[in-house]
C-alpha cells in the first residue's frame, strides 16, 4: 500500500499554495473593500482580489480536500501540515495559514470559535491554536467538469 500512496500525485503542494496566494492577495491598503474577499487565518485576516482568487476556486477546493478527514468536522491548525495520506506536505505554518486564508475567503473552510461550543464566545482553544473546518466533501475534488455555479 505504501507504494500506491507514494505514487499518487496530490494537488496539495506548498509551492502551488504560495503561488496562488501571491497572485491573489492584495498587498496595498488601497483596494475596494466592497469587492475584496477576506480570508481568516491564525495571525489575522488578509484581503484577496475576488476575481483572481475565484479563478483558483477549484484548485483551492482540491487542496483543502487533501487534508485529513478530521478537518471535515474541525481540527487543530497544527495538524494541517499532513495530507490525508499522512504525508508531510509542508513544514511551514505560513503555507498552512495561506491555504486556510484562501479557503475561508472562498467559504470552503471556516475558523471555528471553540467557545461557541460551550456557550462562551471568544474562549481560546487549548494551547491557543484555532481549529479549522473544511467544507469540502470526500470525492468533491474529483468532480471535474460538474457544471457551473448556477447549476447549468
Amino acid at each position: 500500500m505504501s507504494d500506491q500512496v507514494s505514487e499518487r500525485q496530490s494537488p496539495l503542494q506548498a509551492e502551488r499554495v504560495r503561488a496562488i496566494f501571491v497572485e491573489s492577495v492584495i498587498l496595498t491598503e488601497m483596494f475596494d473593500e466592497a469587492t475584496a474577499l477576506r480570508g481568516n487565518g491564525v495571525t489575522g485576516q488578509v484581503p484577496f482580489d475576488a476575481e483572481r482568487l475565484e479563478a483558483h476556486r477549484d484548485e483551492v477546493r482540491a487542496m483543502l480536500a487533501e487534508l485529513p478527514e478530521q478537518f471535515r468536522s474541525g481540527w487543530s491548525f497544527l495538524c494541517a501540515c499532513h495530507d490525508r495520506d499522512e504525508r508531510l506536505w509542508t513544514g511551514l505554518h505560513q503555507d498552512m495559514e495561506q491555504l486556510f486564508q484562501m479557503g475561508t475567503a472562498l467559504d470552503l473552510a471556516e475558523k471555528q470559535d471553540f467557545g461557541e461550543m460551550f456557550g462562551i464566545p471568544g474562549l481560546p482553544m487549548p494551547g491557543g491554536m484555532p481549529y479549522f473546518r473544511v467544507k469540502v466533501g470526500e470525492g468533491e475534488e474529483r468532480n471535474e467538469g460538474g457544471g457551473s455555479e448556477d447549476g447549468s
